[in-house]
């Protein structure tokens, strides 16, 4: 291949990223991915192009393949924080709770910013109500300790008592009658 003829590849590159990049401004978040896909079938290490496809997938609520390509980007660069929650996130949406754990961690660590930690507590606390209503082997371990059951599950992160934010079970008693009331006999 000639210069300029890797040039003008790259130039066709940069217009395909660029529509990719438009379609998910748009909202357009499946042909965002189809395109950003195209430009990583010609430059593999393409992180800009990953960025889109993790994106889009997750908007589409496509979090299967998603792992793969993270641990790609992250390889690319390790250091974006970023990079790490959609990790976490992926990880949850599969119930692998330990590792969503320690990928939160990792985003932590690397400057991970405080609404990125709300969100992930409130993911915490939801993923704990929903252990709660469905996993009675887990609603029992939580009734006698809640640090080791939600730790068993792989929930909690860090390793300091105050990060953790546990449930009030008061409140959770009262959600779930109020379930339980509302069910047809």
């Amino acid at each position: 291949m000639t210069g300029k003829q890797y040039q003008a590849q790259r130039r066709a590159l940069h217009r395909q990223f660029a529509k990719a990049e438009h379609a998910f401004k748009k909202g357009d978040w499946q042909e965002a991915r189809n395109l950003a896909k195209s430009v990583l079938a010609v430059d593999a290490q393409h992180l800009p192009a990953m960025e889109v496809v993790a994106k889009a997938s997750w908007k589409l609520n496509d979090l299967e393949q998603l792992p793969e390509l993270i641990r790609r980007m992250t390889y690319l660069n390790p250091y974006e924080p970023n990079y790490h929650a959609l990790m976490a996130v992926a990880m949850q949406s599969q119930s692998r709770f330990q590792e969503a754990s320690e990928a939160l961690g990792r985003s932590e660590e690397e400057g991970g910013t405080l609404e990125l930690r709300m969100g992930l507590d409130a993911w915490h606390a939801q993923s704990v109500m929903d252990l709660l209503r469905h996993d009675p082997v887990f609603a029992c371990a939580y009734a006698k300790n809640p640090h080791s059951a939600c730790q068993a599950k792989g929930i909690l992160v860090g390793h300091e008592e105050e990060k953790f934010t546990l449930i009030d079970r008061s409140a959770l008693r009262t959600e779930l009658r109020a379930d339980l009331l509302a069910r047809p006999s």
